[in-house]
């Protein structure tokens, strides 16, 4: 079975990305056209392959940088320290961090 039919049979169904690079909420709430189809009409997904990558539409939402206060603000903290955490799922932008 071709790999979009699977995920639009199987994967889809589940609430499954089909990859890292697709987020099936984010596509159709960023496209106000697609909002006015019903899930039994539309995949997302298939959309954005037949149709979304060839119309230049971005499959996921791209997070702003984020801008760090400088650390003598942060000694005005009530604790004395602050902790951050991080999740970077992608690799290539753990030197810019």
């Amino acid at each position: 079975m071709d790999p979009v039919e699977h995920y639009h049979f199987c994967g889809e169904r589940r609430g499954y990305f089909p990859c890292a690079d697709f987020d099936p909420a984010y596509y159709v709430s960023a496209h106000a056209e697609l909002r006015r189809s019903t899930p039994q009409t539309l995949s997302p997904f298939l959309h954005f392959v037949t149709h979304g990558r060839l119309e230049g539409r971005s499959g996921k939402a791209f997070l702003e940088p984020v801008r760090l206060q400088p650390a003598a603000s942060l000694r005005d903290h009530p604790e004395g320290s602050v902790g951050v955490a991080l999740h970077l799922f992608y690799p290539d932008v753990w030197k810019e961090v």
